[in-house]
């Protein structure tokens, strides 16, 4: 006699076998068709990729629920053609790029790519011409002060004075004005307080004639060298000059000179 259990066990393994029957029946032509009843707790892998995989890339693929639609996109590389999708029997499933089906098991499908020769390939781009940098005329100098007396050189040409620079206490002194002029500084000097003043850009030196002391941006500066009138020309230390307003000073005492070269005007 037969229990209640073993008539159980047996209606559900009819069940199951009928259910994978099914499932396992349908052919690969059926997966492009609005999908039946099937259990919708089942999850199927849709799998796709390129073929070659130079000739172009694919969308679309992942894990769908039964019956859920599926969209798949092929998009051929420039000089090849899409030819189809192929299951893995390599049956053409369809010659279109844009393929929709659904999903009844796990599949995967292959977008196969060919060489479209009718496509003229690009011409070859030649590398650009490098533009050689504009030449630049050497800098006149202009002539040297005698050997004996210390020459400046401020952006390549030596600066012009009515009174030679002199050294005091280890300190070269230049007359201001062709100095800060050389500098492409403005000069403006005060006769009744014996002040100068240098504008460069942003800059702002303020000088004393006999003080030991200067102001850059109203600033204090003690000076090594105070400012002196000579020859009813006004003398003030060079480096100090030259470095406020941006200039770095080379000395060479082999040959009295003293080279300048200036940096960007700050604004």
């Amino acid at each position: 006699m037969i229990n209640v259990k073993t008539v159980g066990k047996i209606k559900f393994a009819v069940v199951f076998i009928l259910v994978m029957t099914i499932i396992f029946s349908i052919p690969m032509a059926a997966l492009a068709v609005e999908p039946g009843t099937l259990p919708q707790e089942v999850r199927f892998t849709i799998s796709v990729y390129a073929s070659p995989n130079t000739g172009g890339t694919v969308s679309g693929g992942g894990y769908y629920y039964t019956g859920q639609r599926v969209l798949l996109q092929a998009y051929p590389y420039y000089g090849y053609k899409f030819v189809g999708w192929y299951d893995e029997n390599y049956e053409r499933m369809s010659p279109e790029a844009t393929f929709e089906m659904y999903a009844y098991r796990d599949t995967v499908l292959q977008a196969r790519f060919e060489r479209d020769y009718a496509v003229t390939p690009p011409a070859p781009v030649p590398p650009p011409t490098p533009t050689p940098p504009p030449t630049q005329a050497p800098i006149d100098p202009g002539p040297r002060p005698p050997a004996d007396q210390i020459a400046v050189m401020i952006g390549g040409k030596y600066v012009v004075y009515d009174v030679p620079p002199m050294v005091e206490d280890g300190r070269t002194l230049v007359p201001l004005r062709a100095t800060f002029e050389a500098l492409g500084a403005y000069v403006d000097w005060d006769a009744a307080t014996q002040t100068v003043t240098g504008r460069r850009g942003t800059t702002t030196v303020t000088l004393t004639i006999g003080q030991n002391f200067a102001t850059v941006n109203g600033e204090r500066v003690d000076l090594d060298a105070p400012g002196r009138t000579v020859a009813g020309r006004t003398l003030v230390p060079l480096r100090f000059i030259s470095e406020s307003l941006g200039g770095v000073v080379d000395w060479n005492p082999q040959t009295l000179t003293v080279t300048i070269t200036q940096q960007a005007v700050p604004h």
